[in-house]
Parts: C-alpha cells; structure tokens; sequence
C-alpha cells in the first residue's frame, strides 16, 4: 500500500491507477488517504503558472491541511505558509 501512495499518480499503468482509486476508495476514512489526497492537490497546485492562482490555492490549501487531523502534513503547511513567497515564486 505504502509504495502506491507514493508513486507519481500520472507516471503509474492505467491498470495501476485503477487500483490506486480502489485502495484510495477503500480507506477514505483513515488519515494516509487524505495525507495522500492532499499531497496530490499541492501536486497540482504547483503545476500552476499564474502566480496570484498558485498564492490563493496554496493559502486555501493550508488553510483546510491546518483544520484536518493528519499531523505531517500540518508540518508541511506550516513551512508553506513560512516559505509562500519564494514558493509562488519558483512557480
């Protein structure tokens, strides 16, 4: 299970990604399927170009990361919202 979560989800087999949605699915309640959900939203958050987009998502992001109960990535919102500019930056 572990090395699925982190496996790019666009580099994975359609067969793969199938059962990635499955196993996601599975465990919609537990606290490493939505650590895994909001790693892919900040994935897709930093494939952005437009950096007032890229600003507004990322606070937003951190905003419902801060009021979930998944602990880690708390810590990785707290950097993101202490680095926000040299991130929307390099975007």
């Amino acid at each position: 299970m572990r090395w699925a979560l982190l496996k790019d989800r666009a580099r994975l087999s359609p067969d793969a990604a199938a059962d990635l949605d499955a196993l996601v699915a599975r465990m919609t309640t537990l606290r490493t399927a939505r650590a895994w959900s909001y790693k892919e939203q900040l994935r897709e958050i930093l494939e952005r170009k437009q950096i007032n987009v890229v600003r507004a998502m990322l606070q937003h992001w951190c905003t419902c990361v801060m009021r979930s109960k998944v602990e880690p990535m708390k810590e990785v919102a707290l950097i993101i919202r202490k680095h926000l500019e040299g991130i929307v930056a390099w975007a």
